[in-house]
């Protein structure tokens, strides 16, 4: 039995981490408190630790393809034993950056259609402010998504020359509709909001 000098509980030497360095052979903190700080440690240092993993994955690329190499049923079998995990964090990423979420969405379907696919995100945040951080057929400043003015199912591509923002209730109305034909039985219709659409895609 040992005790531990962090919650002063005595516990098994099964409940604590082999030490080489201590005289006991043990740590002096049981399994269960170790948690607690490495669990607290890493709460308060979420960004840094992220940021250094994301540099060192960068500069060691041949590490990292050697890891998934040598497990490469890893992340399946990871995915598949916290699934829910995985939705709910996905869930949440998509409700806090709904353009990204939009146009990575966008960005998959045109490569599953074989179009063009090249729109960067700078290029992307450049067209939300030439059309004033609004949507470019009624205005509407809030709920912005992307809207490719011709279709990916009907050819058109992923890139700065096809897309312009569009709130959530214009994108769901036009849907796959020519851009001309639809914009033209709306209520908001105005003829120089079209022609800057076409001027900003041709």
């Amino acid at each position: 039995m040992r005790i531990c000098n962090k919650c002063k509980k005595e516990k098994p030497l099964t409940d604590f981490y082999k030490d080489r360095s201590n005289a006991s052979g043990y740590s002096y903190r049981c399994k269960e408190c170790k948690r607690i700080q490495q669990n607290k440690y890493h709460e308060n240092n979420r960004e840094a630790k992220r940021d250094y993993m994301e540099k060192y994955r960068k500069e060691n690329p041949h590490i990292q393809k050697l890891w998934k190499q040598k497990n490469p049923d890893y992340m399946k079998n990871h995915y598949a034993e916290n699934k829910e995990i995985y939705h709910n964090n996905m869930r949440k990423w998509r409700m806090e950056n709904r353009n990204r979420a939009a146009g990575y969405s966008r960005a998959y379907r045109a490569r599953k259609a074989e179009v063009k696919n090249d729109l960067t995100e700078e290029e992307w945040f450049g067209i939300i402010n030439h059309f004033g951080n609004s949507c470019a057929y009624c205005g509407n400043n809030t709920d912005i998504t992307l809207d490719h003015v011709i279709p990916i199912s009907k050819g058109g591509d992923h890139s700065k020359n096809n897309v312009v923002p569009a709130c959530m209730s214009c994108n769901a109305s036009k849907q796959a509709r020519d851009v001309e034909e639809w914009y033209s039985k709306q209520d908001f219709y105005d003829e120089n909001n079209l022609n800057k659409i076409i001027e900003e895609n041709e």
